[in-house]
């Protein structure tokens, strides 16, 4: 029985040991504070970003008119170094590979979704310029009791199917 409870005293011993190494590396590795203020959302003051800590390293200490100075000169060189690339891609692409040159055009479903607003516009305003509304006809009207004239067929074969004599 004792040989089981300092087996088990050592496991718990052994565990929290664990534990405890595994707190300290996490709490080395990310600081608390900082964990706090991206909770609470506090805004950090003299926040320096990677480019500035890179030039204090270089050159020391520097003003913060020559720290946006050289920020600017790094910002141009970087401009420059990018349109060279771009230049050199661009030759080495073949002719059907490049990219077609000007704004792109609209696709052929927005061109008719475009004809149809259109259409819709120029129907609206044409409504708008009517002093009344337009009737729809309701038929020809014939003799006195306004009964309807039944159309003529147009089939060819009903005056060629009737009955002589």
């Amino acid at each position: 029985m004792s040989k089981a409870k300092k087996i088990i005293g050592a496991l718990i011993e052994g565990g929290a040991e664990i534990v405890k190494d595994s707190a300290r590396q996490l709490s080395d590795t990310v600081s608390p504070v900082k964990m706090v203020e991206q909770a609470l959302g506090t805004p950090q003051s003299g926040k320096e970003d990677e480019f500035s800590k890179y030039l204090k390293n270089l050159g020391g200490e520097l003003t913060p008119a020559e720290m946006e100075k050289k920020r600017q000169e790094f910002a141009e060189k970087q401009a420059g170094e990018m349109d060279q690339a771009r230049q050199v891609i661009k030759a080495a692409l073949p002719d059907h590979l490049k990219p077609p040159s000007g704004p792109p055009e609209a696709s052929v479903f927005e061109k008719m979704k475009q004809e149809e607003e259109h259409k819709k516009a120029m129907q609206v305003e044409a409504q708008k310029k009517q002093k009344g509304a337009i009737a729809a006809p309701a038929g020809k009207k014939t003799g006195v009791l306004g009964k309807r004239k039944k159309p003529a067929s147009s089939d060819f074969e009903t005056g060629k199917n009737k009955k002589i004599g």
